[in-house]
């Protein structure tokens, strides 16, 4: 920092300052006053001011720029906080905090430079790293990809790509190209099944081989999907009852599970006082065909007249080609809560009554196969109260047949 202001030579204008620093300048001023420069002896102000037309300056106090007055001078960077709008960006560094020496000149000290590898772009570097700031293949003009920096952090654009339809590369915005479809399906595009293709010249996905069967909903020309038959029934079909489905495909339904009632067993127990030869009868007393208060007609079929702690069965197996059911009508008068009337299938109990309780019709499913069913009055050890019996009568089945 240059001193300005220290007392001024007025020995070479043309007014002599006087060295005991009284000296008046010559008021003319044609002498060529060298301000600021002499090495003046006089003790005093040295105000030797020519009013010509010379350069000698000699209004100045020989004070110069004061460091610390908050004043930036001409001579100094900065003024304590004030740096004069500076920054380290100003002074060619990457960034960092400038501050203001104790003589008025930057303190450059927390300023820095980019430093390749330290994972931050900065400076003049086009990365650093895996910070490539906002720049991506595709910012950079290219269909997709990845970017990668180098040791020098300088872009390594290698992995970036143009998409080329016909590569057999799923690139940037195609849906697929040739046989590389993603890894994805028709179902995966919104179909049931079928076989996901991919359009050559446009490498966007063929869906004609795509189908909508399976999605349970009827489309064309399908005539039922899974569960949506189109308000179709086994007896819409012709059938007399049983449960309607749909064929793979859904070009057609599936009858198997549908039934015709005359192939189906089932028994009304008329026939003239005789039980029908495929009943098992077994227990103390057997079943036997009665006209005590039949459910329809002249006979029901009704329990042996047993004792406490005995039982009376009757039982006979079917076969059932697809699952069916069994439907009865039962009436019971016995002790409640101990004699019971029961009901198996393979020895399954599927229900038990007891007390009185009027004609009443049950249903129970039946899964394909071959099943006994068997009917069972049970009593416990004591007591006998009501009736002490139990009747069943007009015994139908889906789809069970004899053996």
């Amino acid at each position: 920092m240059t001193d300005v202001g220290v007392e001024g030579d007025t020995s070479t204008g043309d007014g002599d300052g006087d060295p005991s620093g009284d000296g008046d300048g010559d008021p003319t001023g044609d002498g060529d006053g060298d301000p600021g420069d002499g090495d003046g002896d006089g003790d005093g102000d040295g105000d030797g001011d020519g009013d010509g037309d010379g350069d000698g300056d000699g209004d100045g106090d020989g004070d110069g720029d004061v460091c610390g007055d908050a004043i930036i001078g001409a001579s100094e960077d900065c003024e304590g906080d004030d740096l004069n709008g500076t920054t380290c960006v100003d002074l060619g560094y990457v960034g960092g905090e400038l501050v203001c020496g104790g003589d008025c000149s930057f303190d450059e000290s927390g300023c820095y430079d980019a430093v390749c590898g330290d994972g931050m772009k900065a400076g003049g570097e086009a990365c650093d790293m895996a910070d490539f700031g906002d720049d991506t293949c595709a910012s950079l003009g290219y269909d997709g990809g990845e970017l990668a920096c180098g040791d020098d952090c300088v872009t390594d654009e290698s992995g970036c790509y143009y998409a080329e339809c016909g590569n057999d590369m799923v690139e940037g915005p195609e849906q697929c190209d040739g046989a590389d479809l993603g890894g994805l399906t028709c179902a995966d595009v919104g179909f049931a099944g079928g076989e996901l293709g991919c359009d050559v010249d446009a490498c966007t996905f063929n869906v004609d081989s795509c189908t909508s069967c399976g999605n349970d909903m009827i489309d064309d020309p399908e005539v039922c999907d899974g569960a949506d038959l189109g308000g179709e029934t086994c007896e819409t079909q012709g059938f007399d009852g049983g449960e309607l489905g749909c064929a793979d495909g859904c070009g057609e339904y599936d009858t198997s599970n549908c039934q015709m009632d005359q192939d189906a067993w089932g028994d009304d127990f008329e026939g003239g006082g005789q039980m029908k030869p495929e009943w098992v009868l077994t227990g103390n007393v057997n079943w036997f065909a009665s006209m005590t208060m039949p459910h329809a007609g002249a006979y029901t079929g009704e329990n042996g007249d047993i004792g406490n702690s005995q039982q009376s069965h009757m039982a006979v197996t079917l076969n059932f080609q697809n699952a069916g059911s069994v439907t009865f009508w039962r009436r019971v008068s016995t002790e409640t809560n101990w004699d019971y009337l029961r009901f198996f299938i393979d020895d399954v109990e599927q229900g038990e009554w007891s007390g009185v309780i009027p004609w009443t019709e049950q249903t129970y499913p039946v899964a394909a196969g071959q099943h006994t069913l068997r009917w069972s009055y049970i009593k416990d050890g004591s007591v006998s109260s009501n009736d002490d019996t139990v009747w069943i009568d007009d015994i139908t089945t889906v789809g069970g047949v004899l053996p």
